[in-house]
């Protein structure tokens, strides 16, 4: 088992250029590599895991697939940390398999 800490950032998308062209963000180099992840988060059809705050996923990063499960935590100013457990899977046809 992991552990997620994660901060939220909002803002209407108004500010977005303004944020962008912020003279930190101007200056800072960039750290590794961009990367594109793939989710796809999944539910009940009467959202019984978000009625038990656990949420299930599964994220592609170029040829790995992950499948992640996590639960509820505690959410101070849009910083949290919950337990997460995550596992390499493979994609076989339409079907996600654990590998």
């Amino acid at each position: 088992m992991g552990k997620e800490t994660e901060l939220k950032l909002s803002l209407p998308v108004q500010y977005v250029p303004a944020l962008r062209a912020h003279p930190l963000l101007r200056i800072a180099e960039p750290v590794g590599p961009v990367k594109t992840l793939d989710n796809t988060y999944f539910d009940t059809s009467d959202l019984q895991l978000h009625q038990q705050r656990v949420a299930l996923r599964t994220r592609q990063q170029g040829d790995i697939w992950l499948q992640t499960v996590k639960c509820a935590s505690v959410s101070v100013g849009g910083l949290s940390q919950r337990p997460e457990w995550e596992k390499p899977i493979r994609v076989s046809s339409t079907l996600l398999m654990w590998s």
